[in-house]
């Protein structure tokens, strides 16, 4: 039986029941959230809320066994004011898994999981504990300005947000980056700087370096270096209107 068919059996808690918030948060591709139930104080339009986290693959792994995909749990906080809010993850108060099922990519695809079901793109990671900095920093989580103690709060977001944010620096106008501050610059077959990413007017396709990359291609050929690694990118990638997934290319010689 598949978890999508053990949780249709089960039945519904009322939204505002005396215990939790309804039994099942979410089911999504590859985990389902069970339980809603309250765990601890909760603030005015918020619920906290304790999950049973179940993992969809070992749940067919083991012929339906609904108890053989529960992996851990997690508590978090969940807007319970009417509208269309309703019923969102705000925050991630704490997670844990099952000692087997730990450092096995469980943990992050879960977390992802969950922030992908935000409304807002945004999900607030509470309380990060120093043992566990180390997780979150790779999972890419912003923190606060100007946190103290053992403990700390930040805010991760949708992979797709995150990537926004990335072009959004890639294309900046900060100090960092290109030769020319901001975000990295164009350059053409001749070895020359024709702008930043992103805003240049060329008609043939450009290919964007960093300060550092641009000045390494320099010490070794000069603006000649630079040119071969933009005709390389123009051979190996030449629509300059091609759509999805940016497609790399060496600046080395036969790479």
């Amino acid at each position: 039986m598949l978890i999508e068919e053990i949780i249709t059996e089960m039945p519904a808690m009322t939204l505002h029941g005396p215990d939790g918030f309804g039994l099942t948060q979410y089911s999504g591709d590859e985990y389902a959230l069970v339980g809603g139930f309250r765990d601890g104080s909760s603030n005015a339009g918020e619920l906290r809320l304790k999950y049973q986290i179940y993992s969809h693959a070992l749940i067919d792994a083991n012929d339906g066994d609904f108890a053989k995909g529960e992996i851990g749990h997690c508590v978090v906080r969940v807007a319970s004011d009417d509208g269309e809010d309703q019923g969102d993850i705000l925050g991630l108060i704490d997670i844990e898994l099952k000692p087997k099922y730990r450092k096995s990519g469980h943990g992050k695809k879960i977390v992802r999981d969950i922030v992908d079901t935000t409304k807002s793109g945004n999900l607030d990671i509470h309380d990060i504990q120093k043992k566990a900095k180390k997780f979150w920093d790779k999972m890419g989580v912003e923190y606060g300005k100007n946190q103290t103690g053992s403990a700390t709060n930040a805010v991760l977001r949708k992979q797709t947000e995150q990537i926004e944010e990335d072009l959004r620096a890639w294309f900046g106008k900060g100090k960092k980056g290109g030769a020319g501050g901001g975000g990295w610059d164009a350059y053409n077959t001749k070895g020359e700087r024709i702008g930043k990413c992103g805003d240049t007017k060329s008609k043939a396709k450009p290919k964007c370096l960093s300060k550092s990359k641009a000045a390494s291609l320099r010490a070794k050929g000069g603006k000649k270096a630079i040119g071969a690694a933009v005709s390389k990118k123009r051979r190996q990638d030449p629509n300059k209107n091609r759509k999805g997934k940016a497609k790399n290319v060496s600046n080395t010689k036969g790479k």
